[in-house]
């Protein structure tokens, strides 16, 4: 093989290596989600504290809505049809989201990427909209319990949505992108299912974390649990990034990107032996013919 089929071939392997970093790695969170309350009607900047990023996507439920970059005008996504006019960009990238809705009322991803376009982190946003002109707007009220958890399984596979450790629970409420509640669960005690349509699927543990079985593409979303102590005195929430990944033939996506990364390895480094044992016979050859 020529020393330009294995450039090639090298570069292809790399190619497919980097990919496989940006599309299934995923694992780290910018920090804790951002809790805020605001009015309708109101203003409400999803402000970004990181610096070493170039360019930003912003989604809902994997529903890309605008990307913005540093010093540059906001660039509008497929699912921006919600927000005609109210979406703008601040100078540092941050979004903007102008007369506030209450169908606004979701969490907000916002991912970052680095110069080169590699992953850098994700920040989350639990945006609600709060009706009483009481309410003071871009005020955090809700504690967060920790940082956003990043959870991956498979389809047909399982998840649990371990709760932080606090021995005052009493219970807890469990939604979906601060929108469809789907459970209630009690330490020690059954799961409640509010949500018809996990039925058979959800089990509550011990400490009244929730256990999701035989996930489907449908359950890769943003996860919201509200812990209260007795008398209903609320404590803290606690959001999850669920991820599925596609399964082919017993083995993960993740599982079949290595192989095929092993098999890219061996290709090349069969080829440069080869190429090298070619080499060493041809030099051998003019020796002789030397001589």
């Amino acid at each position: 093989m020529s020393q330009l089929k294995v450039n090639i071939l090298s570069s292809f392997c790399w190619w497919f290596l980097i990919t496989y970093q940006q599309n299934y790695a995923f694992s780290s969170s910018c920090g804790s989600t951002k809790s805020l309350n605001v009015k309708e009607g109101e203003d409400i900047i999803l402000q970004l504290n990181q610096t070493s990023f170039t360019s930003v996507t912003w989604d809902f439920e994997e529903h890309l809505i605008a990307n913005t970059t540093p010093g540059q005008p906001i660039e509008l996504a497929k699912y921006s049809f919600s927000y005609t006019g109210r979406l703008f960009t601040l100078a540092d990238g941050s979004l903007k989201i102008i007369n506030l809705k209450t169908n606004d009322r979701r969490i907000y991803r916002a991912v970052l990427f680095a110069k080169d376009s590699s992953y850098l982190c994700a920040q989350l946003y639990d945006l609600r909209i709060n009706e009483s002109s009481r309410m003071s707007s871009n005020i955090a009220v809700l504690e967060s319990c920790g940082s956003t958890r990043q959870l991956f399984s498979t389809l047909g596979g399982e998840v649990t949505l371990q709760l932080p450790n606090e021995t005052r629970v009493a219970f807890i409420t469990w939604d979906i992108n601060n929108i469809d509640h789907i459970a209630i669960t009690r330490p020690g005690q059954n799961v409640v299912l509010v949500n018809n349509s996990y039925v058979g699927r959800l089990s509550a543990m011990i400490d009244g974390s929730l256990k999701m079985f035989n996930l489907t593409t449908e359950d890769q979303r943003v996860y919201r649990a509200e812990v209260f102590i007795k008398n209903w005195i609320y404590r803290c929430t606690q959001i999850y990034d669920v991820r599925v990944r596609k399964v082919f033939r017993g083995y993960s996506l993740q599982t079949i990107i290595r192989l095929a990364l092993s098999a890219c390895i061996l290709v090349i480094t069969f080829f440069i032996l080869v190429h090298h044992m070619k080499t060493v016979t041809v030099l051998g050859s003019e020796l002789r013919l030397n001589e």
